[in-house]
C-alpha cells in the first residue's frame, strides 16, 4: 500500500440510493460505481481501498491515471 501522502486526492462520494436501499460508492474521476453496503462507514472505507488499489496497479502497470478533479469543482 502507497504511504498516504503519495496518493493524489481522488474525491470520495458515498450517496444514498433510495431506490436500492443501499449506500453507493464512487470515485468519478477513477470510476463510476461498484462500492456499495448497508453501512455507510464501511461503504467509505472499501471505497478508500478501492482508490488506493486502482492507483497501485495503474502505477505498477505503467498505466496513466487521470488528475483527481479540482477542489472548486466539489465545492458546488
Amino acid at each position: 500500500m502507497s504511504n498516504i501522502l503519495e496518493i493524489p486526492k481522488y474525491s470520495l462520494h458515498v450517496e444514498w440510493s433510495e431506490e436500492d436501499q443501499i449506500w453507493i460508492g464512487r470515485s468519478p474521476e477513477l470510476f463510476g460505481g461498484g462500492v456499495h453496503g448497508s453501512d455507510r462507514d464501511a461503504v467509505l472505507e472499501e471505497l478508500r481501498q478501492a482508490v488506493e488499489e486502482v492507483i497501485e496497479n495503474a502505477r505498477k502497470t505503467g498505466i496513466p491515471f487521470p488528475a483527481p478533479l479540482p477542489a472548486e469543482v466539489h465545492a458546488s
